[in-house]
């Protein structure tokens, strides 16, 4: 994707959606439509979810329900907490979870076995109690289970016996500067980063997050060994990569990579109205994984729509090519996938399948968790960036060929342009259509629709059928200069 309407990266487009540019070097097609699967079990927004060593993974709700998926896809409800359920990890055959003053257990076995659990808690030390924050984001690095716990970083060691609040039973972990809290761990190494977001000074009224900053810290000493302090409203996610790590940082959409010491904005999620306070998008904590190389993650609804809502996709085929960054998988739950309200929950990969949480308070309103389809193809579309020849001069756009690889029965192409800067990537088909006509013996779908204009955004539209995709090899686009205006 580009990164506006009007320029980007060589090769980039205004717009991907639905659409997979990594699994096949020179061509873009259709990428997995999603569909739900857990039914009307998931009645709440599940912010995390865990592959346990049993087979089953566990998803985690905002108003404390545990649910559990077999590995052949069965929903059911195991568990009720009372509160939010704020962070998750198995560790050592053991399932834990936090709320945002208790951290709890169930061993794998009695979890895979319980319905609903019961034999919670097991060990003297359960439920342990924390200190009330946004999240307890888990990690497990070493012999330790690091749990956030809003100004520190809590622990569980190996033997599952010892509950420490700061630190480890060896080391006290000091306490982040002053208004930072704790939003997510990761691995680094043999370290952990620790991703927080830092409120506006203390004793004042009404406090916001006003700064991002990450830390690294090595486990064994008694503080963090180094710190970069982003110029961002606040810390969301850490996204690690193969042998690179990224994270989503601040509600403008930048992502951020990090290079050992300090981290530098390498791309932002194209959106409207960012200069404006109120539209904002946020990545959550939990809301990130990883499948056959490429990164995901889930981009939310912040406050009034500022994005496109739905699984993204950041990677690359290999390291001869650019980073690419798409919305892969929409969500399938109406016929408006960026509604307003919509929030992405857990990504999680399984297999060769993604799973992801959602909430939706728009079109199709809901909670449930979607699973990509292995028979259904989503209707993709692509939106070039702006076309615009000699700015200076008027101009008649008059040929249109879009050169293809593949164009199995029942498949298609549709092809829109939208004049003098009137693309508007909210509303689909609003263009104007091209008559295209078939030149099979040449691979490509071509057009001569005559329109007058300054600039022009086309759209290729791509009609699946079934599992079958047609596959874009390139688009171009012939226009006759007429003068100086």
């Amino acid at each position: 994707m580009a990164d506006s309407d009007l320029i980007g990266q060589k090769n980039s487009f205004s717009d991907g959606v639905g659409v997979d540019i990594f699994s096949e070097p020179g061509v873009v097609k259709c990428s997995q439509k999603m569909n739900t699967e857990s039914g009307d079990v998931v009645t709440d927004l599940c912010y995390f979810s865990i592959n346990a060593s049993d087979g089953n993974s566990y998803w985690f709700g905002d108003t404390g329900h545990v649910y559990k998926r077999t590995s052949g896809g069965v929903w059911s409800l195991v568990y009720e907490d009372s509160a939010a359920i704020l962070g998750a990890a198995e560790f050592n055959d053991y399932i834990y979870w936090a709320t945002s003053l208790a951290l709890h257990r169930i061993t794998t076995a009695l979890a895979a076995t319980e319905t609903p659990w019961t034999t919670i808690d097991v060990g003297g030390v359960f439920p342990a109690t924390l200190t009330a924050t946004t999240w307890h984001p888990m990690v497990v690095q070493g012999l330790f289970l690091f749990i956030g716990n809003n100004t520190t970083i809590a622990s569980v060691d190996d033997t599952g016996l010892l509950f420490t609040a700061g630190g480890t039973p060896d080391v006290t972990f000091s306490a982040l500067p002053p208004e930072y809290t704790v939003i997510d761990l990761v691995r680094y190494d043999v370290d952990i980063l620790i991703g927080a977001s830092g409120l506006s000074a203390a004793g004042t009224e009404n406090k916001e997050i006003v700064s991002a900053r990450v830390f690294r810290w090595d486990t064994v000493s008694p503080t963090y060994i180094s710190d970069d302090e982003i110029p961002e409203n606040g810390f969301n996610c850490f996204i690690p990569g193969d042998n690179v790590m990224f994270a989503q940082i601040g509600l403008q959409g930048n992502i951020y990579q990090y290079d050992g010491s300090l981290w530098a904005k390498i791309r932002r999620i194209k959106g409207t109205n960012f200069s404006e306070n109120n539209y904002r998008m946020i990545v959550y904590p939990g809301s990130k994984t990883s499948l056959k190389g490429i990164c995901y993650f889930g981009v939310s609804n912040y406050a009034n729509n500022a994005v496109f809502q739905g699984v993204y996709g950041l990677g690359r085929f290999d390291n001869s090519y650019l980073l690419g960054l798409v919305l892969q998988y929409p969500l399938n739950y109406g016929t408006v996938i960026w509604a307003t309200g919509l929030k992405v929950g857990a990504v999680q990969s399984i297999g060769d399948k993604l799973l992801t949480a959602y909430k939706s308070t728009g079109s199709g309103a809901g909670y449930g968790v979607q699973i990509t389809s292995t028979t259904e193809k989503f209707g993709a579309w692509l939106t070039t960036i702006n076309i615009s020849g000699d700015e200076a001069k008027s101009k008649t756009f008059n040929e249109y060929a879009i050169h293809y690889t593949s164009l199995p029965t029942g498949t298609d192409f549709g092809l829109y342009y939208y004049k003098n800067y009137s693309y508007d990537f909210f509303t689909l088909g609003s263009g104007t259509a091209v008559t295209l006509k078939d030149k099979t013996d040449y691979y490509k779908k071509w057009g001569n629709d005559s329109f007058e204009a300054i600039a022009s955004h086309f759209q290729i539209q791509f009609t699946p059928n079934g599992n079958n995709t047609p596959k874009l090899k390139s688009f171009y686009v012939k226009w006759n200069e007429q003068g100086t205006i």
